[in-house]
C-alpha cells in the first residue's frame, strides 16, 4: 500500500509538472541575439528609489521569417520599443504582450521580419525594479567603520534573473556580445565583466566574450580593491579583490591564492585565461548579501563574504580552506560554464560536476598538504550516498523548464554525485587519457554549448580499449538514471561473485536499475591500494566471476580508495576476515581511506536493513583503537543519524551515547584543546572531536569549553583558539539554562564585522536548550531590523535544529505559529522546503508527524511549492518511524549485552 501511495504521488506530480511545462515554455529560435548594448542609470538617492531606468538595443538576426520576436522579461515597464533594419532606413514600432506566467514578453510587427536579415531592437528608457531579494539587479547594504548604513546595487542573474534587469533571450544557448555603461552617483564606483572607462559619473566597459546572459555582471558600490589600494595604482589591476573598505586586510589569502589557482588551471586546460576573446580581467568581490555561495560571472565574480575574506588572527582552517576552494570553483566556470557552456539547464553537471571536482583537485596543486582528495570522499562522495539512495532521488540528467525546475537542478545532486562521477569516470578513463580528452572538448567547444554526448565524443577519442562498451553507454547508466548500486561481494573456493541492485535506504523500495560498475580491488595476500586501475567491469546484465588463484584469502577489498561511485557489501564470512584484520596490529595494512568506506558502508548498509545492526557495530568496534580524522569522519555522520531517531533521553539512547563515547576514549585522548602547528586535517579532527565530545557531554569537554568562554568574556578577554570557538560557544550556551551566556554572545554577533565569525555565532547560538530563548533567535531571523542578514535566515533555523535533538519541538512549533509570516519573510530565498524537510527528519513521534501533515494540509495555498516538499517529507518521515520500530530492539539487544543498561559518561 505505502509503494502504491508514493506512485500515484510521483504520477501525480508528473503530469502536473507535465501540464506546466508546455513545449512553448522555452523561446522559439526563430530570431536569435547578437550584441546587447545596455545603458542602465542609478539616480543619487537609488536605495530609496528602490529603482533604475534602462535602455537596451539588441542586435538580432532572422533565422524564419515571422512577425513576433520573444524575449524574456520581468517586472519591467517600457515606454517605446522599436526595430530598425540593418539598413537604418526603416524604424518601426513593435506591439507588446507581456506573458506574465513564462516571464516573457512577444513583440509583434506590422509586417513579416525577412529571414536572414539583421535587426536592431530599440527598449527606450524602461523602468525597472531593485529588488530586495537576492536576484536579479537588487539591493545590498553593509555598515561602515564609522557604523552609518552604506548601500550597494549588485546582480545575481544566474540562472533565469537577468530578465529583471533588462529584455533578453535568457537561456543559456542564446549567447551574444554585451556592451554595458552606467550612469552612477558621483560618490560610488562601478564595477563589470571587462575593464572600464570613466567619464564623470558614466562608467563604459568593454566588450565581453560572446556569452550567455546569466553571466553578466554589474555592481555599485564604495568598494576598494586590495591590490589597487595596497600598490597605489592609478589603473585597476588585471586581477584584485574587492570588498569594502574596513575588510581590505582580510583580502590578503583571496588576494594571494587566486593567481596560484588561475595559473594551475591555465596549464591543466591548455587554455589560457587571459587569452580568450573578449577577456581583459577577473575580480573576485564580496558581497553583504548573497543567496548563493558565489557566482561565477566572466571577468566579476561574486562572493558570499565568508567565501572570499579570511582574516589569519580571527578565521577557522576550515575558512581558509572554504575560500581557497570556492575560489577554485568558480575559475574553474571560467573554462566549465562560460567558455564552454550547457545547451540547456538539465545538464547543470556539465558545469557544477566539474567545478566541484576541481575544487578540490585544483586547490590540491596549490595548497599540497591539505589532503584534499581524501577528504573529497567523505565530505562530497559519502555525504551525496545518502540523498542519493532515497527512491525519489533524480537522475543528473533531467528535464527542466520552469524556473521552478532549473532552480530545483542546483541542488547537492549535481554538484556532489556529478562530481564523484567524473572522479570515477577519470579514474577508468585513465588521468592522462582523460586530461587529452578534456583539452580536446574545451578547444573545439570553446564559445559555444554543448550536451553530455558532445563530451563523451572528445574524452573517446582517448579512452582506453579495455572499456567494455562504448563510454556514452557507460556514462548514460550513471547519468540518465538515478541512485547508485551496492556491489555485493560473495566468496567461493577460488573465485568471487560480484552482483549488483541499487542501493536503496528504503527497506519497502525496490528497483530494477542496473549500471557499468568499474571494479577494482585487491586481498589481504597481495595487498595494493594505490593502483586503482580498472581490472574488472561489472556489467548491467550479467554477474561477475572473479578467480583468486588463491585458497588461502582470507579477505578482500573492493573499490579502492572509494574510486567507484557504489557501495560494497560482503557476505558474513568476508566481513568477519574484515573485522579481524581492522582489530589486528595497523589496521591489518587498510589505508585510512578504505577505513572510513568500510565504516560507512555497514553502517549505512545495516540502516537499510541489507546487514545486522549487530554485525555493523561488530565490524565497526576496531574505532576504539582509531585516531585518523576520515574514519571518524564517516562513524560521526551515521551516529548522527541514529542519534536523531534513538533520541538522546530514551533508555537506548543513552546506552548509544556510552558506546560513542566508550568508542572516542582513544580518540579524545589524541586531540587537545591547545592547538599548536598541526596539519590542516589534525585540526580538522580536533575541532570535530572536541564538537562530538561536549555535544555528548563529556564532562571533561564541556568544563574546559565553560571556562574558556568564561575567560575569553570575562575581564581578561582571554582569546580562544578560531578553530575550536565553535565548540565552545556552543557548550557553554548549551549548558547555560538563563540564557546570560547567549546574550553575551549575540552582543557579540552584533558588534563584529568578520563575516566568519557571524557565522560561527549564528550556529552556536541554536545550541541553547532554552525554549524561550531559541524562540526569541527564531523570532529574530526574520525581523529585518534584527542584524540578521536575509542570506542568514534559513541558518539559524538549521542552527536550533541541529542545536541538540529536542529542539525541534521549538522550531516546529514556530513554523506552525507563525507559518504565514515565514512565507513572506522567505520569498526568494527557495530555503522553506529546507526547513519543512528539516523538520521532518527529525520527529521522533507519531502525533508530531500527523500534526506536520496537518499543517502541510491546512496551508496547501500559502507553502505553494514547499506544499509538495512537505507531502514527501511526511512520508519520510513516517518510514522514519517505522526504522525506530523495526531497528530499535536489535540495536537494544547488542547494546545491552555490550554494556548492561549503564547509562554513565
Amino acid at each position: 500500500m505505502d509503494q502504491l501511495k508514493t506512485l500515484i504521488f510521483y504520477l501525480l506530480c508528473l503530469f502536473s509538472a507535465a501540464q506546466e511545462d508546455k513545449p512553448n515554455y522555452r523561446l522559439p529560435r526563430n530570431v536569435i541575439p547578437n550584441r546587447y548594448n545596455i545603458e542602465l542609470t542609478l539616480g543619487p538617492n537609488f536605495y530609496e528609489a528602490k529603482s533604475f531606468l534602462g535602455t537596451v538595443s539588441i542586435e538580432v538576426t532572422v533565422i524564419e521569417s515571422t512577425r513576433t520576436i520573444t524575449l524574456n522579461s520581468a517586472n519591467i515597464s517600457y515606454s517605446t520599443i522599436t526595430a530598425t533594419s540593418d539598413s537604418g532606413n526603416d524604424t518601426f514600432s513593435l506591439q507588446l504582450e507581456e506573458q506574465q506566467n513564462y516571464t516573457r514578453i512577444v513583440l509583434t510587427a506590422a509586417s513579416d521580419l525577412t529571414a536572414g536579415s539583421n535587426y536592431t531592437l530599440t527598449f527606450e528608457n524602461y523602468t525597472a525594479k531593485l529588488h530586495e531579494d537576492m536576484a536579479g539587479f537588487y539591493l545590498s547594504s553593509y555598515t561602515n567603520e564609522r557604523d552609518q548604513i552604506e548601500y550597494i546595487a549588485t546582480t545575481q542573474f544566474h540562472s533565469t534573473y537577468a530578465r529583471r534587469a533588462f529584455p533578453c533571450f535568457d537561456e543559456p544557448n542564446f549567447k551574444a556580445v554585451f556592451s554595458l555603461s552606467i550612469n552612477r552617483p558621483e560618490d560610488y564606483i562601478s564595477l563589470g565583466n571587462t575593464n572600464v572607462t570613466t567619464t564623470g559619473t558614466k562608467d563604459t566597459f568593454t566588450d565581453t566574450p560572446v556569452m550567455s546572459t546569466y553571466l553578466l555582471a554589474f555592481v555599485v558600490s564604495k568598494f576598494q580593491g586590495y591590490g589597487y589600494q595596497n600598490e597605489g595604482l592609478t589603473e585597476r589591476r588585471q586581477y584584485d579583490v574587492w570588498c569594502r573598505k574596513e575588510a581590505l586586510a582580510t583580502a590578503e589569502y583571496a588576494f594571494d591564492i587566486g593567481p596560484k589557482l588561475m595559473d594551475k588551471l591555465n596549464d591543466y586546460t591548455g587554455i589560457n585565461y587571459y587569452n580568450m576573446k573578449g577577456v581583459s580581467k577577473i575580480d573576485p568581490v564580496a558581497i553583504p548579501d548573497l543567496a548563493a555561495e558565489a557566482m561565477e560571472n566572466w571577468g566579476l565574480i561574486t562572493y558570499r563574504e565568508a567565501a572570499l575574506l579570511w582574516d589569519k588572527h580571527e578565521s577557522t582552517n576550515t575558512n581558509k580552506q572554504r575560500v581557497a576552494t570556492v575560489i577554485a570553483h568558480e575559475f574553474s566556470h571560467m573554462w566549465w560554464g562560460n567558455l564552454v557552456t550547457l545547451d540547456s539547464w538539465e545538464w547543470a553537471w556539465l558545469h557544477e560536476g566539474f567545478a566541484r571536482y576541481y575544487q578540490y583537485y585544483i586547490t590540491s596543486l596549490v595548497e599540497t598538504s591539505w589532503e584534499l582528495m581524501d577528504q573529497f570522499v567523505i565530505e562530497q562522495q559519502q555525504v551525496i550516498f545518502g540523498s542519493d539512495a532515497l527512491e525519489n532521488s533524480a537522475a543528473l540528467n533531467a528535464k527542466a523548464l520552469t524556473e521552478k525546475e532549473i532552480s530545483s537542478k542546483f541542488a547537492w545532486v549535481t554538484y556532489s554525485k556529478g562530481a564523484s562521477v567524473i572522479r570515477m569516470m577519470i579514474n577508468f578513463l585513465g588521468e592522462a587519457n582523460y586530461k587529452n580528452g578534456m583539452q580536446q572538448y574545451l578547444s573545439n567547444n570553446s564559445f559555444s554549448n554543448t550536451q553530455p554526448s558532445d563530451l563523451y565524443a572528445a574524452l573517446s577519442n582517448f579512452a582506453p580499449d579495455s572499456l567494455p562498451a562504448n563510454l556514452s553507454d557507460i556514462m548514460v547508466s550513471w547519468t540518465e538514471q538515478p541512485g547508485y548500486p551496492v556491489v555485493t561481494v560473495s566468496r567461493n573456493g577460488t573465485h568471487l561473485t560480484l552482483t549488483q541492485k541499487r542501493f536503496l535506504l528504503s527497506t519497502s523500495a525496490s528497483s530494477d536499475l542496473k549500471y557499468y560498475v568499474p571494479i577494482a580491488y585487491t586481498t589481504a595476500e597481495n595487498p595494493n591500494f594505490r593502483n586503482t586501475t580498472i581490472t574488472e567491469w561489472l556489467l548491467p546484465d550479467n554477474e561477475l566471476i572473479v578467480q583468486l588463484g588463491e585458497e588461502s584469502v582470507e579477505w578482500v577489498i573492493v573499490n579502492l580508495l572509494e574510486t567507484g561511485y557504489y557501495r560494497v557489501n560482503y557476505e558474513e564470512g568476508l566481513w568477519d576476515e574484515l573485522q579481524k584484520a581492522l582489530l589486528s596490529d595497523n589496521f591489518g595494512n587498510i589505508p585510512v581511506i578504505n577505513r572510513a568506506q568500510i565504516v560507512d558502508d555497514i553502517l549505512n548498509l545495516a540502516r537499510a536493513d541489507k546487514v545486522d545492526y549487530s554485525k555493523a557495530l561488530n565490524v565497526t568496534s576496531f574505532l576504539q583503537k582509531e585516531v585518523s580524522y576520515y574514519p571518524w569522519y564517516a562513524a560521526f555522520n551515521a551516529f548522527a543519524f541514529l542519534r536523531i531517531r534513538l533520541g538522546d533521553s530514551t533508555t537506548i539512547g543513552k546506552i548509544f551515547q556510552t558506546h560513542i563515547l566508550t568508542m572516542m576514549t582513544k580518540l579524545y585522548a589524541s586531540v587537545s584543546f591547545d592547538i599548536t602547528n598541526e596539519s590542516q586535517v589534525d585540526i580538522f579532527k580536533t575541532a570535530l572531536v572536541l564538537q562530538w565530545a561536549c555535544k555528548l557531554e563529556l564532562e571533561q569537554c564541556v568544563h574546559k569549553s565553560t571556562t574558556l568562554f568564561k575567560g575569553f568574556f570575562g575581564n581578561e578577554q582571554k582569546a580562544i583558539n578560531p578553530n575550536i570557538r565553535s565548540t565552545v560557544y556552543c557548550s557553554a550556551i548549551r549548558q547555560d539554562e538563563s540564557g546570560k551566556y547567549w546574550q553575551l554572545l549575540w552582543n557579540r554577533y552584533k558588534s563584529t564585522k568578520l563575516a566568519n565569525e557571524q557565522d560561527t555565532i549564528l550556529t552556536a547560538l541554536g545550541c541553547s536548550k532554552n525554549q524561550t530563548v531559541l524562540t526569541k533567535y527564531l523570532r529574530l531571523s526574520i525581523d529585518s531590523s534584527s542584524g540578521i542578514r536575509k542570506q542568514d535566515t534559513y541558518s539559524v533555523f538549521s542552527a536550533v535544529l541541529l542545536g541538540n535533538p529536542g529542539n525541534v519541538d521549538v522550531a516546529f512549533r514556530f513554523l506552525q505559529e507563525n507559518v504565514q509570516e515565514i512565507v513572506n519573510y522567505y520569498v526568494g530565498l527557495n530555503a522553506l522546503s529546507d526547513v519543512i524537510n528539516g523538520i521532518a527528519d527529525r520527529l521522533t513521534t507519531q502525533k508530531q508527524v500527523e500534526a506536520l501533515s496537518a499543517l502541510v494540509n491546512a496551508n496547501e495555498a500559502t507553502l505553494k511549492d514547499a506544499g509538495v516538499t512537505g507531502s514527501i517529507a511526511i512520508e519520510i518521515a513516517e518510514s522514519n518511524l517505522k526504522w525506530v520500530n523495526a531497528n530499535s530492539e536489535e540495536l537494544n539487544d547488542w547494546l545491552v549485552a555490550t554494556y548492561g543498561n549503564n547509562k554513565s559518561n
